[in-house]
């Protein structure tokens, strides 16, 4: 009975916002937009019921509202509006991709707290009330996303330490499933790639340090060989050496 007065709302309140996207025709595309996500989220509340009543649906409709999101424009308010609608059944824990992105959303947008809240949802404990201690790797690529929150919040050295610390447990871990084991992998090629970059961010370009660098970009490329990102890093930072040992050759000689 409950589903059935549900659908009659969703049905009334969509009346309600035809009317006012006829009355907003030829008016400016950010007003419409707001209006084109309330009739994105009746779509999604109506998907709610069908994801409760018909169980073999469930992942078509997940895979459906992940696609909607990536093809929506990023902006945080309308993801946190969508992903409430989806909580409703879906609990955080079983749809970590999607709330992984939105965390990515609210750090690179500026709203740390919002990305902080999420992620230590996520972790089910706040790591900031154990400062001292390394984040635990059950869920290696929600403790990565949250290293990348604590450099974005200046707390760039913690951040790589706790990312060196991730790296040495993910490589030392041998007894992953295959299909497991090549998400890992890709999972890996990134903390590498990114401890590389905070390397030559907190140390600079030196002879000590290039080399820690060159080898993070090129055990990137080899967790992911297909990944164009590590192998231009790869071979930018090589391009550096050669720079670096020229002027050193130069100033010998001067």
């Amino acid at each position: 009975g409950e589903y059935e007065l549900a659908q009659t709302l969703i049905d009334d309140t969509r009346d309600l916002l035809d009317t006012e996207l006829t009355a907003m025709a030829g008016e400016s595309y950010e007003r419409a937009y707001g209006a084109m996500v309330c009739v994105q989220m009746l779509a999604e509340l109506e998907e709610v019921i069908q994801y409760k009543l018909i169980p073999e649906r469930q992942e078509t409709i997940k895979q459906m509202w992940w696609d909607r999101l990536l093809g929506g424009q990023r902006l945080v308010e309308d993801w946190q509006r969508i992903l409430q609608v989806h909580s409703l059944v879906v609990n955080p824990a079983n749809d970590v991709r999607t709330w992984l992105k939105f965390a990515s959303l609210c750090r690179k947008s500026g709203s740390l707290k919002l990305s902080e809240k999420t992620l230590v949802m996520l972790l089910r404990y706040d790591p900031s009330e154990f400062p001292e201690h390394a984040l635990q790797h059950s869920e290696p690529d929600i403790s990565f996303a949250y290293t990348k929150h604590m450099w974005m919040a200046g707390q760039r050295k913690r951040a790589y330490d706790q990312l060196n610390s991730l790296v040495a447990d993910m490589s030392a871990e041998k007894n992953f499933e295959t299909e497991e084991k090549d998400e890992n992998r890709r999972l890996l090629a990134r903390c590498y790639m990114k401890l590389g970059q905070w390397q030559n961010q907190l140390q600079g370009l030196n002879e000590q340090s290039i080399r820690g660098i060159l080898a993070c970009y090129e055990k990137a490329t080899k967790h992911d060989s297909n990944w164009y990102k590590a192998w231009h890093l790869w071979a930018y930072m090589n391009f550096e050496v050669v720079q670096n040992q020229k002027q050193q050759e130069d100033l010998q000689k001067n």
